[in-house]
């Protein structure tokens, strides 16, 4: 069992509308991984505590403190990392802000 909160940005579930029913699927799976070590996927430079892997041609970026575990975004590699960091800094925007 993992000692941390799995949580979603709430545009995470905007990207996965686009996805066909066998993409879901294995992004499910890709997730399921994920949650099981968090730290094994490439780990983004200039941001502490983010990660990336590709699945299905696209960037699934997520951010990992140990205490918490946000899938942020998944989206192609053209826009991807622009608007991961927007995502990153309206989370932490709302969180510190509480």
């Amino acid at each position: 069992m993992s000692d941390f909160q799995i949580q979603y940005h709430p545009k995470f579930f905007r990207d996965l509308e686009t996805l066909n029913s066998n993409q879901l699927d294995i992004v499910n799976k890709k997730l399921e991984i994920i949650k099981q070590s968090p730290d094994q996927f490439k780990h983004l430079k200039g941001k502490n505590n983010c990660y990336s892997i590709i699945i299905e041609g696209m960037r699934l970026v997520y951010y990992f403190d140990k205490v918490n575990l946000w899938f942020l975004i998944l989206e192609n590699r053209k826009s991807v990392y622009e608007e991961y960091v927007k995502r990153l800094y309206t989370l932490q925007s709302k969180l510190a802000s509480l």
